[in-house]
């Protein structure tokens, strides 16, 4: 599924194939423990522990989040990968909506790869 990955290096934004298991989020992130953020109609995952294990503060996933409407006034930290609720089954993770990438577009760098994150 498509989704938006958002490095907390200067790295460009990608939006790449995912299939949207622990093991791809996982990688996409890379590693560590889990931690979705649930905005309705977008979610992201980051890692729960990257402030405890020193990653770097992700500034633009924490900035489109904030536009996006979040209120947490503490930024997110390390890789970010965003993500979408699926229409058909809610218990599974869709693609990344339209809306979500048209706006990160107005905010930053965002290329297309063709690549999955196994």
């Amino acid at each position: 599924m498509r989704a938006l990955l958002i490095p907390a290096s200067d790295d460009d934004a990608v939006v790449r194939d995912i299939t949207g298991d622990l093991d791809s989020l996982k990688a996409a992130i890379g590693g560590g423990h889990i931690e979705i953020i649930n905005g309705g109609d977008w979610h992201l995952y980051c890692d729960e522990e990257g402030t405890i294990t020193g990653q770097k503060p992700n500034v633009r996933a924490s900035a489109l989040a904030w536009e996006l409407g979040w209120t947490s006034p503490q930024g997110l930290v390390g890789d970010v990968v965003f993500l979408g609720p699926n229409e058909d089954d809610p218990a599974e993770e869709g693609p990344v909506p339209d809306e979500v990438l048209d706006l990160a577009r107005t905010m930053f760098e965002v290329r297309t790869e063709l690549r999955s994150v196994e």
